[in-house]
């Protein structure tokens, strides 16, 4: 029930996000160098605020940082592979209630099942041209993300109704959170 109130309550924002966020050109396997730096920029930023808010609550079997943690390892040296080293995280919240944090954490770990068909479209594309991207992070989103999903879904499924609307509100929060970082790493 929560997952389809998630899923209706987000669907225009998440749309609105792949739209910002050069969904098309990944999918099309035609992004550029500067799109993919500015991509991952946003990703770094992202991630970064999740595990900020993530770090709040260390011992949950819900929110799990070192998700988050291990996504920006591999963000910033696709980065510094990348000859970009700088690594501003654009931080807006220092902490939420713990049920936005939930909603919060929500997005980034489902723009996460996508990772493994931009893996693959990114692969595809460096074998036709002669560009090279690193895909450290995609490469990583392809094995577990699915695991980590379900785990994380499961444990939505048992919170009380009551915490339903405060988790779509941090969701909505998160959304937002990206769509501001696409507007300001252009």
């Amino acid at each position: 029930m929560i997952l389809d109130k998630l899923k209706s309550a987000t669907s225009g924002f998440h749309h609105l996000a792949e739209e910002k966020n050069f969904s098309d050109k990944l999918r099309d396997g035609t992004i550029n160098k500067e799109e993919y730096i500015i991509l991952l920029k946003r990703l770094y930023c992202f991630f970064s605020q999740a595990k900020i808010i993530a770090d709040k609550y260390p011992s949950d079997h819900i929110i799990q940082a070192k998700l988050f943690e291990e996504k920006l390892t591999c963000l910033k040296s696709d980065l510094t592979d990348l000859g970009s080293t700088d690594f501003n995280q654009h931080l807006v919240f220092e902490e939420l209630d713990y049920f936005y944090s939930i909603g919060f954490c929500y997005v980034p770990l489902g723009s996460m099942l996508g990772g493994k068909m931009i893996y693959n479209n990114l692969v595809k594309m460096q074998m036709n041209n002669s560009i090279h991207l690193p895909v450290r992070f995609y490469e990583s989103c392809k094995d577990t993300v699915l695991i980590n999903w379900r785990e994380f879904t499961g444990h939505l499924t048992l919170l009380d109704v009551n915490h339903h609307k405060d988790i779509l509100n941090g969701a909505k929060l998160s959304y937002l959170h990206f769509i501001y970082l696409c507007m300001q790493l252009q």
